[in-house]
C-alpha cells in the first residue's frame, strides 16, 4: 500500500498546492495539547472518531479558541426583522369581497365588524422570508414563528417594506381569506454584546468562505463508459468480486464478507505490477476531481490506495438524497465526509459535517416523524473537544438580519435534543433561562430560546422534566404575554 501511495505523491502535492478551497488543509493545528493531562480511554468509547483523531481536533479547537478570546467584536450585530399583528381568516361566501376590502385598506376593527364569522388569532410575531420552490420560482413567506400560520406570495420588491403598520398581506385565493393585518413596522433590534459575542464565536468556528459540498452538478450521473465504471469494472474482476445474489442473501453476504478481508492485498498486488490499471485509477481520480459525482466504493479505493484528502473531496463532489424517512445513506455519507475531514484535520468541513448530522440537515423524498428518534445527534463530540458549545449551539440558534451567505443555523428542534445529551447540560440551561428573562432580547430570539427549552424537555425523563417543566412555567411571568399560548400549547407531556 506505501509503495502505491508514493507512486502518486507528486501528483497529490501538485493537486493540493493548485485547490482552489482553502478549507482542505489548516494552520491552526498546533502542540496545544501538550502538558495536558490526558483523558481516559472511556470517555472516547462509541464516538465517532478515535481518539487518536479526537486529540488532533481538540488541538485545533484550543487555537480557535486563543483566537477568538484575543479578538473584539468586530461588527454588529441585528436580530432578524419582525412585527407583532394578527391573522385572519374567511370562509368561501364572503372572500371576494373581503378581499377588495382589504386591498382598499379597511382597519382591523372595521373588518370584524363588517365580518363577524372570520376567525381572528390572538396577537403574533411575524416574520418573513425568500425563498425558491422546487420550480425556482422565487417566493415571499410570511409566517408567525409556531409554522401555525403562513402566507406565500410571489415576491415583489413593495412587499419587502417595512413601513407595514395599520397594513394588510392577504393570499391571492377567491375561495377563502387568509391574511395578516400587522400592529407594528418590521423591526430589527441590534444584539447586546454578550449575544453577539455568540454569533461571532459560531461564525469564527464554522468558516462561512467554506461550502461542504464543491461542485454545482453534485446530482451527476455516470454512465457505463465513464473512467470511474471502468476501474471499478476491472477491480471487481482482479478481486473476484462475487456476483449479486439476493435469492440467496445470507450466502451471498458470507462471500462478500470474504471478499472483503482478502480484497486488500489482491488490490495491492495488482497495482504494484500493473501501469495501465495505475494509469486508469489515477485518469478516474482526476475525471471524479473534474466533474464530481464518483460512488462510494471508487472513495474507499481512493482513501485506502491513494489519500484520504482526495477521498474527501470526492465525497464532496456528490450530493446523497434520502429516499425515505428509513434510507439512512445520507447519514452515512455526512458521517463519512466528517470522519475524513476529522482525520485528515480538515476543521472547517469537518465541523460543517458534524453540525449537519446534528442538524439532521439532509433532503429526503419523505421523512415521517417515527423514523427522527433514531437518529443520534453525536453532540458529545464536541463536548469533548472543549468547544464552547453553550455560545456556539445558542449562537446558530439566534436569528439576525444581513447574514454571511453561508452562516450556519441550527434547527431548534434538534439543538434542544443535543443539550440533552450532554454530560453537563446545565450551564447551557442556565444562560437560556437568562436569556427568557432578558427584556432587552428581540421578542423572535426569546420565543426560539423559550422553543430550544422545550425540545430539551421532551428528551428528559421523570423528576428532571417535572422540574424543567416547572421552570417554564414560572417563566411565563417574565415573559410577554402573546408567548402564554405557544409555550403552553407546545409544554411535553408526562412520559
Amino acid at each position: 500500500m506505501k509503495v502505491f501511495k508514493i507512486l502518486f505523491s507528486v501528483l497529490l502535492i501538485s493537486h493540493l498546492t493548485s485547490c482552489q478551497d482553502g478549507s482542505e488543509s489548516t494552520t491552526l493545528f498546533s502542540n496545544s495539547n501538550i502538558g495536558k493531562p490526558n483523558k481516559p480511554d472511556s470517555l472516547y468509547q462509541g464516538l465517532l472518531y478515535s481518539k487518536e483523531t479526537m486529540v488532533q481536533l481538540e488541538a485545533i479547537v484550543d487555537s480557535v479558541n486563543v483566537d477568538f478570546l484575543n479578538c473584539g467584536l468586530d461588527r454588529d450585530y441585528y436580530s432578524e426583522r419582525q412585527a407583532k399583528g394578527v391573522h385572519v381568516f374567511l370562509e368561501k361566501s364572503h372572500a371576494k369581497k373581503a378581499k377588495t376590502d382589504i386591498e382598499s385598506g379597511i382597519s382591523l376593527e372595521e373588518f370584524k365588524k363588517r365580518y363577524p364569522s372570520a376567525k381572528t388569532s390572538p396577537e403574533l410575531l411575524i416574520i418573513r422570508y425568500n425563498y425558491l420552490d422546487y420550480e425556482g420560482t422565487k417566493l415571499l413567506k410570511f409566517m408567525d414563528p409556531t409554522g401555525d400560520y403562513e402566507i406565500k406570495l410571489m415576491n415583489k420588491k413593495d412587499l419587502f417594506r417595512n413601513d407595514v403598520k395599520a397594513t394588510w398581506v392577504c393570499n391571492k385565493s377567491l375561495k377563502s381569506i387568509s391574511a395578516f393585518f400587522f400592529k407594528s413596522d418590521f423591526e430589527s433590534e441590534k444584539l447586546d454584546e454578550k449575544y453577539a459575542r455568540m454569533v461571532q464565536y459560531s461564525e469564527c468556528l464554522i468558516d462561512t468562505n467554506t461550502t461542504l459540498y464543491l461542485h454545482k452538478n453534485i446530482e451527476h450521473e455516470w454512465d457505463e463508459n465513464s473512467l470511474i465504471n471502468q476501474f471499478m469494472g476491472r477491480m471487481d474482476m482482479v478481486t473476484d468480486k462475487p456476483e449479486d445474489n439476493f435469492d440467496d442473501f445470507e450466502a451471498y453476504y458470507e462471500a462478500m464478507n470474504v471478499w472483503d478481508s482478502l480484497k486488500t492485498d489482491k488490490v495491492i498486488a495488482v497495482l504494484e505490477n500493473d501501469p495501465q490499471l495505475i494509469s486508469l485509477f489515477q485518469r478516474a481520480i482526476e475525471e471524479g476531481l473534474s466533474l464530481g459525482g464518483s460512488n462510494e466504493m471508487f472513495e474507499a479505493y481512493v482513501g485506502e490506495f491513494y489519500s484520504k484528502e482526495m477521498s474527501l473531496e470526492l465525497k464532496r463532489g456528490r450530493k446523497v438524497y434520502g429516499s425515505c424517512s428509513m434510507d439512512n445513506s445520507p447519514i452515512m455519507h455526512a458521517k463519512e465526509i466528517a470522519v475524513l475531514s476529522a482525520e485528515t484535520k480538515s476543521w472547517n468541513v469537518f465541523l460543517r459535517a458534524h453540525l449537519n448530522i446534528m442538524n439532521d440537515n439532509f433532503s429526503r423524498a419523505s421523512d415521517a416523524s417515527y423514523a427522527w428518534e433514531k437518529r443520534k445527534t453525536y453532540a458529545r463530540e464536541l463536548e469533548l473537544l472543549n468547544i464552547n458549545l453553550t455560545d456556539l449551539i445558542i449562537g446558530v440558534c439566534l436569528r439576525i438580519d444581513d447574514d454571511s451567505e453561508n452562516h450556519y443555523y441550527g434547527y431548534i428542534g434538534r439543538m434542544g435534543r443535543a443539550i440533552s445529551e450532554l454530560e453537563n447540560s446545565e450551564k447551557m440551561i442556565k444562560k437560556i433561562t437568562f436569556m427568557l428573562k432578558d427584556d432587552n432580547l428581540d421578542d423572535y430570539n426569546r420565543l426560539l430560546m423559550a422553543y430550544l427549552y422545550l425540545n430539551f424537555i421532551s428528551y428528559t425523563e421523570g423528576d428532571e422534566k417535572l422540574e424543567h417543566k416547572g421552570k417554564m412555567l414560572d417563566l411565563l411571568d417574565v415573559l410577554p404575554k402573546y408567548f402564554h399560548n405557544h409555550i403552553l400549547h407546545n409544554l411535553p407531556k408526562e412520559n
